[in-house]
């Protein structure tokens, strides 16, 4: 409503003077009655002429600023405010210049030489006010900064991190993470050395190194190590837009040195990103069974130890010893299980699995990346993506229950497959193993659903029941 009465404002005085100009002048528009005033009364009446001309540019510039308010709304500004603020002097000037000339019969050359005389000592006066507009305008003529870039810079010996949120006629504003206000004189800002984190080049590049054994499979270890920058960036950790990429940095004397190449995201410390991209990239080479092991020439590691081949036995098994959902089992049981799995390759847009089909296996996700798609209201919703480490399907290996998602494959991937086979195999061999599973379910149910702290125990030891009570239905036992 306040909205409304400022820009209904203008109009309302714009309509009285045309209505005294209509009374006094016998014509709406004042100025097409100039010659024929004359008396005391005069004087009156060329002020209302010149004030009806002001009046005009006074509407316009408000309809201007209402014209910018509204595609602020919409998210789409045409014009920078400060090139606004301008345009308004601009009009106003205009405005003041025509009606001298137009209602006190000034001459343009006159007016004009006044205006330098005055342009001139207003401008030594207000040498910096001047400065700050010439800045601004430079400003937001530079493409190398836009309003809503996130800037690292520097002012009297204080960094900030801040996003710029417009150039004023007077000052730079922009807000810092804990969203304060920040104004430095454009000026002053159009000197600072500025880091834009939102359009980085590779001068602002980061990178982290990791060293592997030259004997591993490498445009394999490329994709793992592509995919867990890839993970960093949809956590907002490093930026996906220019998104991470990997190249190889050496190879000597059984060593190769990948180097893993980001832009970090605005608002994340340098070392906090670099501790997410490597420590995603050593848990998906280990999800993926490669060994990440130091490579010493004085020593020789076992050959068991470095191969990444998910066909041999114990691969699989430091595998299975990373999942907490099998931390349960002892060094002899985890073999046991580790030798009745398969590593599985799957393609791009194949179907793992279907919601509400029924299945009695579980997937562990070693290298690629899946999406899970539930169905709402009668349309598929993709709702959750698959890393490596993550799995997927333990309710229906242990249970029997449907598939409550459809997970497909987006790019090429590998997953190794526990079979409901294998699973009553182990538990023939420790039945006690039945109550360990019923607990690790229950808490990852618990979890996954994100009960509250409210919730009640008792509840909690029914679920557990009721899921030791399916799994125990599900193998057989009573």
């Amino acid at each position: 409503m306040q909205k409304i009465r400022r820009h209904l404002f203008p109009v309302l005085l714009n309509v009285g003077l045309a209505g005294l100009c209509l009374y006094y002048l016998d014509s709406l528009v004042g100025v097409r009655a100039g010659d024929k005033l004359s008396g005391v009364s005069s004087q009156y009446l060329r002020l209302l002429q010149f004030s009806q001309i002001v009046a005009f540019a006074y509407t316009a510039s408000h309809v201007a600023h209402f014209a910018y308010e509204l595609a602020a709304a919409r998210k789409k500004i045409p014009v920078p405010k400060l090139v606004l603020h301008i345009s308004t002097f601009i009009l106003y000037a205009a405005a003041v210049s025509l009606g001298l000339n137009l209602v006190y019969h000034y001459s343009l050359d006159t007016i004009l030489a006044a205006s330098g005389i005055l342009t001139f000592v207003l401008g030594f006066a207000l040498r910096g006010l001047l400065s700050d507009i010439i800045s601004g305008v430079a400003l937001h003529l530079d493409d190398n900064v836009s309003i809503g870039d996130w800037l690292q810079f520097s002012v009297r010996g204080t960094e900030f991190t801040a996003k710029l949120m417009e150039f004023d006629w007077r000052c730079t504003v922009l807000h810092d993470l804990a969203n304060n206000a920040i104004l430095i004189p454009n000026s002053e800002f159009s000197m600072l050395r500025l880091n834009n984190m939102t359009k980085p080049t590779p001068y602002t590049e980061a990178s982290a190194r990791i060293d592997l054994s030259i004997g591993q499979d490498i445009p394999r270890l490329i994709r793992i190590l592509q995919n867990s920058c890839n993970y960093v960036a949809t956590q907002g950790h490093v930026m996906a837009d220019p998104g991470p990429y990997i190249r190889i940095g050496e190879a000597s004397k059984g060593i190769i040195t990948f180097v893993m190449y980001y832009s970090i995201a605005p608002h994340v410390a340098r070392g906090r990103a670099r501790h997410f991209i490597l420590d995603a990239a050593i848990g998906f080479l280990k999800a993926a069974g490669i060994p990440v092991l130091p490579v010493l020439h004085e020593h020789v590691v076992a050959e068991h130890q470095l191969t990444a081949d998910l066909l041999v036995s114990d691969v699989r098994l430091r595998i299975l010893a990373q999942l907490p959902l099998f931390s349960v089992l002892s060094r002899t049981e985890a073999e046991f299980l580790a030798a009745r799995t398969a590593p599985v390759q799957v393609e791009p847009g194949t179907v793992l699995i279907e919601e509400k089909a029924t299945g009695s296996t579980m997937y562990i996700v070693l290298e690629g990346t899946f999406d899970v798609i539930v169905t709402i209201k009668g349309a598929p919703v993709s709702v959750a993506k698959l890393w490596p480490r993550d799995v997927v399907g333990e309710m229906s290996l242990f249970t029997g229950a449907p598939r409550t998602a459809t997970v497909v494959a987006i790019s090429k991937c590998t997953i190794m497959e526990i079979t409901k086979e294998s699973m009553s195999a182990l538990f023939e061999l420790n039945p006690s193993l039945l109550n360990a599973f019923a607990a690790q379910i229950d808490a990852r149910t618990l979890a996954n659903k994100k009960i509250s702290e409210k919730t009640d125990q008792v509840e909690s030891k029914e679920k557990k029941h009721s899921i030791l009570s399916d799994i125990k239905s599900f193998f057989g036992f009573k």
